[in-house]
């Protein structure tokens, strides 16, 4: 496929997820990936696992571990590293400063995200989201997006039927203010027990299965490289299609319609055909954008224009 292909394609997604919004703008659940914090300073996957490396001796070579990342995957070289240090507070003390913003508390694109949707859930451990509302009841303090509440959840205390009722901002992989971290191979083999065929909790599973079933996701600054997480996402997708197949068969039709997730993607210079694919194959309907998050606001400033004043009075639109 070409430029123009992907085009079109973002433009017939872009619009059936308006017609989502425009039904029932809560359930459209933004899913936050670390992509959507990068800009804030605070470190991608590899620059995290690198820089905790360097509390050791063993790993603080960059390029051989960089080598190791490749060869093992993130979780795996987490725990590695982390059995390395073996020192829990100094492990997790690490962690809290990394997911500090450095270059800015947030930025516009959250601001937007959380303005124009209700709840939020992101695999991010840091603040970003929660400074883009304390941001938006400063600048818009006259105006009705202003003095919003919200809940926040983590890991594992986690609730979809808050979903709905207020904001929430919900942290399924930990919140770094409660030093709770989804990091490692073991804590991936704890909370996704059903990718490993062991035991561990099912709190985290049971908000997901619930939110792919009843909500439609919209997936922002998220690579889909964590495997543990599209290996649930994807058997998720084929038991909910086996048995909408069981009940037919059954003569139980089901009146309920497979339901439709986005994602909004960065587009590479020449496509990317495969993950298309891949998106298609678990219903994800994928809306591109090409160069920086400038461009995924532009996208986000067409899903319903807020005519507002910031707090000088001057007017403005979201």
């Amino acid at each position: 496929m070409i430029a123009q292909d992907f085009k079109k394609i973002s433009e017939k997604n872009f619009e059936i997820l308006l017609e989502h919004y425009n039904n029932n703008d809560k359930k459209l659940l933004p899913f936050l990936g670390s992509g959507i914090s990068t800009p804030t300073g605070i470190s991608n996957w590899v620059n995290l696992l690198v820089d905790l490396g360097k509390l050791t001796k063993k790993y603080n070579n960059k390029e051989s571990l960089e080598k190791m990342i490749k060869e093992l995957g993130y979780p795996k070289t987490a725990s590695i590293i982390k059995d390395e240090i073996n020192n829990e507070d100094k492990y997790k003390s690490f962690l809290v400063n990394q997911f500090e913003p450095k270059n800015t508390l947030t930025t516009s694109t959250i601001i937007k995200i959380m303005i124009k949707f209700f709840s939020v859930v992101t695999t991010n451990y840091d603040t970003t989201l929660e400074e883009a509302i304390k941001t938006i009841n400063f600048i818009y303090s006259e105006n009705s997006i202003s003095n919003v509440e919200f809940n926040t959840q983590d890991l594992p205390d986690l609730s979809t039927s808050l979903l709905l009722e207020k904001k929430n901002i919900v942290y399924l992989h930990g919140y770094k203010r409660n030093k709770n971290f989804l990091l490692t191979e073991n804590d991936y083999r704890y909370f996704y027990p059903s990718n490993y065929g062991g035991e561990g909790s099912e709190d985290l599973e049971e908000f997901l299965r619930s939110i792919i079933k009843d909500m439609n996701l919209v997936f922002m600054g998220f690579s889909f490289k964590d495997k543990d997480f599209m290996k649930f996402f994807k058997n998720r997708i084929e038991k909910i299609r086996l048995n909408r197949v069981r009940n037919d068969t059954k003569g139980y039709q089901s009146k309920n319609v497979e339901n439709s997730h986005f994602a909004f993607i960065k587009l590479k210079d020449k496509g990317d055909e495969e993950q298309y694919k891949m998106l298609n194959d678990m219903n994800i309907k994928p809306i591109y954008y090409e160069g920086n998050y400038s461009n995924l606001e532009d996208w986000l400033h067409q899903i319903k224009k807020i005519e507002i004043k910031d707090n000088q009075g001057y007017p403005d639109a979201i």
